[in-house]
């Protein structure tokens, strides 16, 4: 397949669509191309109608050269670009922006946009999942994303630690709020945590939203934010799954890398704030749950007073067009609900109370499912039973016409007999009726 130059393409229009497009900001990463182009030309997509957009922005080594030695054992269409971005520009949010913008021109209508990173390993069937979840009423889809484990055998021990005590409680802490405040198309295994390296959305909700935010980091978290304020289906499943970079020494500012690097050298560093306390975490999404059930009727002023803000900030709140921009809008205003970094000594404390609380709503949750599983079985045989009981009377009724019948015919017989005439093959009511 051939390798194309978006600034190449005069009509966009009359462009070639395709049903989904995959947009890859890619800056210096002539190590890491090749594998990446490999991974996402070859994946297991049952229509394998797709195509890959790389904005390669702002390199000084050979990428591109890398890409253009690559073009003969393409098997999908592969569009770039290789621009300068200005200083004040050359960051990871509006290379990303580019790229998924670039992608959803791409998309057709009803086409699907995705990104992932240039230096990120993304499973065969990560394409074919995510179109999986969109076609079963998902908007958008955040990938369930994991550090590299070959990289991450390099890590110091303290980081390797640290790290896995901090993933078993994002996995635990994404199944209470599913739990507490269940929704449809986020069903339960999923998890919570948004990165680059795993993104995707329809074409229409991806130009509701406003595409990718253009900020220097944290555009992935961003953009998740964008859609659901624009009151997209969120689904964060644990089966489309990409492996992100896991080096010390990386390039974004801000970036993972530089997370690691910063927890490596200070252990001491708090969590990231998502990770909360459990009773916090709890009062979330009970309130959270609740408010989503009276939306969008109004809302009692004594709102105010439980989320301590004034009745204007309630009012203007609520006004939102979606519930998800309504929420957004009173967890920021609320102290009630403000986010505060634990240590990695507070998050340990937390986790056997975490791990203990969702055990008990796993047990209540399953003794659910089998109360409900027995008032179907019941439902199911009375239905039955009025069934077959239909079905008996049924044929006690035709057992019971048969035996007039037969009756009737036998008197008939007899009176035909008596009067000897011919007995005829239906016996008129007022020979039936005879008695001999």
């Amino acid at each position: 397949m051939p390798l194309l130059e978006l600034a190449h393409i005069s009509h966009w229009t009359e462009q070639k669509k395709y049903s989904a497009v995959i947009g890859v900001p890619v800056h210096n990463e002539e190590r890491y191309i090749a594998r990446s182009l490999e991974l996402l030309d070859h994946q297991a997509d049952p229509t394998d109608d797709y195509a890959i957009v790389l904005l390669l922005n702002n390199c000084t080594d050979g990428t591109l050269t890398v890409l253009r030695s690559l073009e003969a054992n393409l098997k999908h269409d592969v569009y770039f670009t290789d621009i300068k971005l200005p200083r004040n520009l050359a960051h990871a949010g509006m290379a990303r922006k580019l790229a998924m913008d670039a992608a959803a021109r791409l998309a057709a209508p009803h086409g699907i946009v995705l990104t992932t990173d240039a230096d990120a390993v993304v499973t065969t069937d990560w394409l074919a999942m995510t179109r999986k979840h969109i076609a079963t009423g998902a908007d958008a889809v955040s990938g369930f994303v994991q550090h590299n484990p070959a990289e991450k055998s390099d890590w110091p021990q303290a980081l390797k630690d640290r790290t896995d005590v901090e993933c078993r409680y994002e996995d635990l802490l994404a199944e209470l709020y599913a739990t507490l405040d269940p929704q449809p198309h986020n069903p339960v295994p999923c998890h919570m945590i948004t990165l680059g390296a795993s993104l995707a959305a329809t074409r229409e909700a991806y130009h509701k939203c406003g595409g990718v935010p253009p900020i220097p980091c944290g555009e992935d978290r961003a953009f998740i934010a964008a859609l659901e304020r624009s009151n997209a289906r969120v689904r964060f499943p644990r089966d489309v799954i990409a492996y992100t970079s896991s080096r010390l020494a990386g390039r974004a500012d801000g970036g993972m890398a530089a997370t690691l690097k910063a927890r490596a050298d200070c252990p001491e560093l708090p969590c990231d704030p998502l990770l909360e306390p459990v009773a916090m975490a709890c009062k979330r999404a009970e309130w959270r749950r609740t408010l989503r059930g009276l939306w969008p009727a109004a809302l009692p002023l004594t709102w105010a007073t439980t989320l301590k803000i004034t009745p204007t900030q309630l009012r203007t709140a609520w006004a939102s067009p979606s519930f998800g921009q309504a929420w957004q809008l009173l967890e920021a205003a609320s102290p009630e609900l403000q986010r505060s970094a634990l240590t990695m000594d507070e998050l340990k404390a937390e986790l056997p109370r975490l791990e203990k609380l969702v055990a008990q709503l796993r047990k209540q949750g399953a003794a659910r499912d089998s109360d409900v599983q027995q008032r179907d079985v019941a439902k199911r045989s009375a239905r039955l039973g009025q069934r077959s009981a239909q079905r008996l009377a049924d044929t006690a009724g035709a057992y019971v016409d048969r035996a007039a019948s037969v009756a009737a015919k036998a008197a008939a017989t007899a009176a035909a007999t008596a009067m000897g005439t011919t007995l005829p093959d239906t016996p008129p009511a007022s020979i039936a009726g005879t008695t001999p």
